[in-house]
């Protein structure tokens, strides 16, 4: 389990090979995923390199609302010298993991905390007739020291409305649908309390995204991982002496 409340690619200077001017790179800024960054049509390999300013722990690494396939592959690399060389880290070129459309996300949880400066994402598909990427992900992520409460929650919230004629028939308005999960840390120190927890609900508040990763191997974990807003403040509770947890609600951005 993850949380990334910090998303260091928002910060930083962006480039790629490829983009419509209308619909540039600097998109997977913007807090809307459907704000997306569009390559050129044809064009079947986009990277987007991010230069952080200075060298910056990052843990996760995500592409999201993107139009990648089943047949996408990536490679993130890592350097202080140039966005090429990759000496402090390189996944090499790997599947992008994405299994169905209504999980449109590749991530990656990086094997252990990477400090680099400059970051090139490529990814490729043959499949598609043009790459659009939502969102870019990447930073710190938080791994609480014990696992959630059994019983976390996740599901679809629907927005759709309903109204009843005089007569009794139900009309829908069907609108969107978006996951929502609730999760509960428990049995953490004091010092994991107030640094992570407490500084989760600080920096996010109601308004800021925050990335949930609720599972980190098996054959769903997209399926477990969201990218939203927090329904309510967090609040860290003293269940017993030195002993701390916290609840977090997170609704899913489109």
């Amino acid at each position: 389990m993850r949380f990334l409340w910090r998303n260091l690619a928002d910060d930083g200077a962006l480039s790629t090979n490829s983009e419509i001017s209308t619909l540039p790179v600097a998109n997977v800024q913007t807090p809307q995923l459907a704000e997306r960054f569009y390559a050129a049509a044809g064009v079947t390999g986009v990277y987007i390199q991010v230069d952080l300013g200075s060298s910056l722990a990052v843990d996760l690494v995500a592409v999201l609302a993107t139009t990648l396939t089943s047949a996408s592959t990536w490679r993130i690399r890592a350097s202080d010298i140039d966005y090429t060389t990759g000496d402090l880290y390189d996944s090499g070129t790997v599947a992008t993991g994405i299994s169905a459309s209504s999980y449109p996300t590749a991530q990656a949880v990086l094997p252990s905390t990477v400090t680099a400066r400059y970051w090139r994402v490529f990814v490729s598909d043959t499949s598609v007739d043009q790459i659009q990427i939502g969102r870019l992900v990447m930073g710190p992520a938080y791994q609480p020291s014990r696992g959630p409460r059994l019983g976390y929650s996740i599901g679809w919230v629907d927005a759709a409305g309903r109204g009843v004629s005089r007569g009794g028939q139900i009309y829908v308005d069907p609108r969107y649908l978006r996951r929502r999960v609730t999760v509960q840390v428990r049995g953490v120190t004091e010092i994991e309390a107030i640094d992570s927890l407490l500084e989760l609900g600080r920096v996010a508040g109601t308004r800021s995204d925050v990335y949930a990763v609720l599972q980190e191997s098996g054959s769903h974990v997209l399926e477990y991982s969201l990218w939203g807003l927090l329904d309510d403040g967090l609040v860290v509770t003293e269940e017993e002496y030195a002993v701390y947890s916290a609840r977090l609600a997170i609704t899913e951005r489109l």
